[in-house]
């Protein structure tokens, strides 16, 4: 039988229910491009601004702005790569084939 490995569980819940909450609030970005990807992009800022947060988290005195912050960065460049890819997907002078290819090419 194989053993399945969920490391980053508790994260991993975090960031969809995140997402499901940036969904209903209208912000659809998540939809056409991966938050999560620029997320692993950034982890060692992910955990710096999740640390910075957590500091007197014991005693209530905790500062939830770096992760605000973090995060605010997160959908401010998923929709900075969105826009960049928009110009393709409405460009109908370019045969759809073309503009698939250069979406393919833009996200890796």
């Amino acid at each position: 039988m194989t053993k399945v490995s969920f490391a980053d569980g508790n994260g991993r819940i975090s960031r969809l229910l995140t997402l499901l909450l940036l969904y209903k609030a209208g912000y659809i970005v998540g939809k056409y491009i991966s938050i999560e990807k620029i997320i692993e992009e950034t982890t060692e800022t992910y955990y710096d601004s999740l640390e910075n947060s957590s500091i007197n988290w014991h005693n209530n005195k905790n500062d939830y702005s770096y992760f605000v912050e973090y995060y605010l960065g997160i959908i401010l460049s998923a929709y900075k790569d969105f826009s960049s890819k928009i110009k393709y997907i409405t460009n109908k002078n370019m045969p759809a084939i073309e503009r698939i290819s250069i979406l393919f090419y833009l996200s890796y």
